[in-house]
């Protein structure tokens, strides 16, 4: 049996905390995320992203993420796959229509809501499956989209 003696020997151990980030990214003024997107915005509502539906339709200019590459993980990790986007995004005008959610990233949990919507996010809704009915094979563009207006 090991007993335990009041003698203390500290141990050098390499230290892995430290992330550098391989991309970047600009928070925008806002995003736009069409009501149909339950599962999405049930999980934005879930960690108390402020989300205000539009009352009437409004034309706002726009930028669009522009899907270049859309790859499921091999492999289950925690009983999804895991899915990754790659892509651009551009500028645009549309008009969205009544119902559509703004989220102002004016507010307390800025930074979550745009870690969870931004689609190269590595642990984010896309990354999550949230979107999976909006992200189909065929699908060439993110369906949240953001101003920076």
């Amino acid at each position: 049996m090991y007993r335990r003696s009041d003698v203390v020997k500290p141990e050098t151990m390499a230290e892995y905390g430290t992330f550098k980030a391989t991309e970047t990214e600009r928070v925008p003024a806002a995003y736009y995320v069409p009501a149909d997107l339950t599962k999405a915005i049930d999980n934005l509502r879930a960690h108390g992203i402020d989300m205000t539906p539009l009352k009437t339709p409004l034309t706002v200019q726009i930028e669009q993420f522009t899907i270049q590459t859309n790859k499921m993980a091999d492999r289950p990790f925690e009983q999804h796959s895991e899915r990754t986007l790659t892509g651009t995004w551009g500028p645009g005008d549309r008009e969205m229509p009544a119902g559509t959610l703004r989220i102002d990233m004016k507010q307390p949990l800025a930074r979550l809501a745009f870690y969870l919507i931004e689609p190269r996010s590595d642990d984010g809704l896309v990354d999550w499956n949230l979107l999976d009915e909006a992200l189909g094979e065929s699908v060439v563009a993110y369906p949240i989209v953001r101003t920076r207006n």
